[in-house]
């Protein structure tokens, strides 16, 4: 900024160089907020967004960071509501441009296209959950297997330890480890 004051005075405006003014400025803009570029994505709207199901989000944020700034019970009950008008609005659009989709339909082969393009994101969520489910199943089996095959050893060796305290035949054992042995397979 000092050399800008040196080399431009008010004393002699009038001979201020255009493409020296310019190019000092550039500079100094430069070094202090230098361009920058960003890549921004492009997402299409669902088809059933319209003005009004934007302006009941803006109203949810509005009063989510009310909510959020002041910790106030009656802002927490305000977002609320405003999240169950979303919601509904929504809901509302959602089925309303599928039930004019479906009625436009005139054959099978355009209802099929439909239902599998409507319903694509649907299976998608359905087969996650029930990977999640099955995932969650074999890890319960397993440790019910551990756990049953631990009971089975620690009977097992406490049978070894009565019948060896009590002095009984070998073959009482071997018995007694068939018997458990049978359970777990």
């Amino acid at each position: 900024m000092a050399i800008l004051k040196q080399d431009i005075s008010f004393n002699n405006v009038k001979q201020v160089d255009a493409e020296m003014f310019t190019s000092k400025i550039r500079g100094i803009m430069d070094n202090h907020a230098p361009q920058t570029s960003r890549t921004v994505t492009d997402r299409t709207s669902s088809p059933w967004f319209s003005v009004e199901s934007k302006a009941a989000k803006q109203a949810r944020r509005r009063a989510e960071r009310k909510w959020n700034k002041s910790g106030l019970e009656i802002d927490k009950q305000i977002y609320l509501y405003h999240k169950k008008q979303v919601r509904g609005i929504n809901l509302t659009a959602k089925r309303e441009y599928y039930n004019l989709k479906f009625s436009e339909v005139h054959n099978s082969k355009d209802f099929f296209n439909l239902s599998n393009e409507s319903l694509a994101v649907a299976v998608v969520v359905v087969l996650l959950v029930v990977v999640v489910v099955v995932v969650v199943v074999v890890v319960v089996v397993v440790v019910v297997v551990v756990v049953v095959a631990v009971v089975v050893a620690v009977v097992a060796v406490v049978a070894v330890v009565v019948v060896i305290l009590l002095g009984c035949k070998y073959t009482v054992t071997v018995y007694f480890l068939d018997i458990f042995s049978g359970i777990v397979h």
